[in-house]
C-alpha cells in the first residue's frame, strides 16, 4: 500500500515539473511573481492619489497613531504596485528624515499573502521588519525611558551586592552614546563590576 502512495506522489511530481518548466520561452522560471509585485517602483499617474498618500503620511505621523488608508481595485489595477510605492515612500522619507535630524519615524511592512491567524500575520511582520530591527526599536523605547528618570535607576540598582557602588556620574555613562544605543554594550557595563 505505501509503494502505490510513493508511485503516486512521484507521479504528481513529475507532472509539477513539468508544469513548471519554461525552458519552452527560454526562461529558467516563471517571470511573473504569484503576488504580482513590481520590480521598479513607479509613481502613481494621478495627483489626487500623490495627495491621499500625503495626507494619510501627515495625518498618521500628527495624530502619533494609525490612521487607516484603503486602497480597492479590481485584479491587475495596480494595488500592489501602489501598496509597495507607499512602503518606499514612507521608508525614503524615514531615511531622510533621520539623516537631517528631523523628528520622523515610520516602520514598514508588506504581506504579500496573509495568513489565516493572527500569531502567523505577527510572524510574517516579524520577518519582514527583521527582528534585530525590532529589538533596537524596543531597546530605544526602554533606554529613553530609563534614561529619562536615570537618577531613580541609579538609586535603585546601586546597592545591590552584585555591583560596586559607584558615582552618579558613571552610571550617566550609560545613557549617553555609544553605550546608550547598543542594548548588549549597556547589559555588559551594568553587570560588570567596572561601571
Amino acid at each position: 500500500m505505501s509503494s502505490d502512495l510513493i508511485r503516486d506522489l512521484l507521479e504528481d511530481l513529475k507532472k509539477e515539473k513539468i508544469e513548471r518548466d519554461y525552458s519552452l520561452f527560454k526562461l529558467k522560471f516563471n517571470p511573473f511573481p504569484l503576488a504580482g509585485l513590481p520590480r521598479f517602483i513607479l509613481p502613481p499617474l494621478d495627483a489626487e492619489i500623490d495627495d491621499r498618500i500625503s495626507h494619510f503620511i501627515r495625518s498618521t505621523h500628527k495624530k502619533d497613531e494609525y490612521g487607516g488608508l484603503t486602497i480597492v481595485g479590481a485584479y491587475g489595477m495596480g494595488k500592489t504596485h501602489l501598496m509597495k510605492y507607499i512602503q518606499y515612500v514612507i521608508e525614503e522619507l524615514t531615511r531622510e528624515a533621520q539623516e537631517n535630524k528631523i523628528d520622523f519615524s515610520a516602520v514598514t511592512c508588506f504581506i504579500d499573502r496573509p495568513e489565516d491567524t493572527p500569531q502567523r500575520v505577527v510572524h510574517k511582520i516579524i520577518e519582514d521588519i527583521g527582528l534585530d530591527k525590532i529589538r533596537k526599536y524596543v531597546w530605544k523605547i526602554v533606554i529613553d525611558n530609563l534614561g529619562a528618570d536615570y537618577k531613580t535607576f541609579y538609586e535603585k540598582y546601586r546597592s545591590k551586592p552584585s555591583l560596586i557602588p559607584s558615582p552618579l556620574e558613571q552610571w550617566q555613562e550609560l545613557f549617553k552614546e555609544p553605550v546608550k544605543s547598543n542594548y548588549l554594550e549597556f547589559l555588559k557595563r551594568f553587570n560588570s563590576k567596572n561601571l
